[in-house]
């Protein structure tokens, strides 16, 4: 729907209120004006998602807007450039500037595969808390890929967790005993005796290194390195790379960087931050990609020390002030 009416008329306003403008419900709502021709690729855009207060205080912005010449929440933007940017969201705030990212660079689908994890239909059955189980029966991360490792029973989980950058969320194991025959035979189960590959799914990107996210991103968004060995829930997805273009550290700085959560939230506004939204991403490659190594190395090293620092960490020793 966006793109015929980018391509074939014309947006000459419109205006986004706040939740609430509504007091019968909190949806997401707006009002606009189209023309039927492609005539005016420059319309006239209201945001007023942060004027809280009803109706009575949206009217009074719209009026204001109307007398005033230039007010920080009216933008003009050709609709031309809404197609420069993957999804086609109406997003008139974007800067030219930013436009010009998506359009003469590469994103990380280029370089990257994000993808989902597993569906087992039942973590209580499947899933334990690391400590909830025998060491001895437990593949760590550090034993992989030994014919020990993997003579286990419970495996690392990667199933995602709060708002966290760099390294952490690394407490859970599944029973891939036999490679994952229990978690399959439910699967099949729950697909009416069908294949289990319809909930468990991208197998081939199963212990491989790369960096991960929560689908539910209620707040800021996060990314994490995520070592070899773990198996990847549904709600834990993962990136993993195509070829050695950039290094794993310089995804991990850019998507941790302050313009990218201000990206995501323009190509998907939702709280539910899935693949397709992490492919679109630009990436921006530097032809000397080493500072930003380095930073997030030395990123990743001191938030590992943090999060073994606790006795939830697999890898707890001692607590630093002893």
């Amino acid at each position: 729907l966006r793109s015929f009416l980018i391509t074939n008329k014309s947006i000459s306003s419109l205006i986004q209120m706040e939740y609430s403008a509504f007091e019968e419900a909190t949806v997401p709502v707006c009002c606009f004006m189209i023309k039927n021709a492609k005539t005016e690729p420059v319309g006239n855009y209201l945001k007023l998602s942060d004027f809280k207060g009803g109706m009575t205080v949206q009217k009074e912005k719209v009026l204001e807007a109307i007398q005033k010449s230039r007010i920080r929440y009216f933008y003009q933007m050709n609709q031309n450039n809404f197609m420069k940017i993957p999804g086609l969201p109406i997003s008139f705030w974007v800067s030219e500037r930013l436009v010009n990212i998506f359009e003469k660079n590469k994103n990380i689908a280029d370089i990257a595969d994000a993808k989902s994890g597993q569906n087992t239909g039942d973590n209580n059955r499947f899933t334990r808390f690391w400590f909830e189980v025998g060491e001895y029966n437990t593949g760590f991360p550090s034993q992989y890929p030994t014919e020990k490792y993997f003579d286990k029973k419970w495996f690392p989980y990667n199933k995602g967790g709060s708002y966290r950058k760099w390294y952490g969320n690394f407490d859970r194991v599944i029973n891939w005993e036999k490679d994952g025959k229990a978690v399959k035979d439910y699967a099949i189960i729950r697909n009416n005796g069908g294949h289990w590959s319809r909930y468990i799914q991208n197998i081939k990107y199963f212990y491989q290194e790369g960096l991960t996210w929560s689908v539910i991103t209620s707040g800021s968004f996060s990314m994490r390195y995520l070592p070899v060995g773990f198996i990847n829930d549904y709600s834990g997805c993962a990136v993993f790379k195509k070829h050695n273009s950039v290094s794993l550290e310089y995804l991990l700085g850019i998507t941790n960087f302050k313009l990218t959560n201000n990206i995501l939230r323009m190509i998907n506004p939702t709280i539910n931050m899935q693949p397709g939204n992490i492919s679109k991403i630009p990436i921006v490659i530097s032809d000397d990609t080493s500072l930003v190594d380095g930073i997030v190395r030395d990123n990743i090293i001191h938030t590992k020390y943090d999060w073994d620092c606790y006795e939830s960490s697999w890898d707890f020793e001692k607590h630093p002030l002893t």
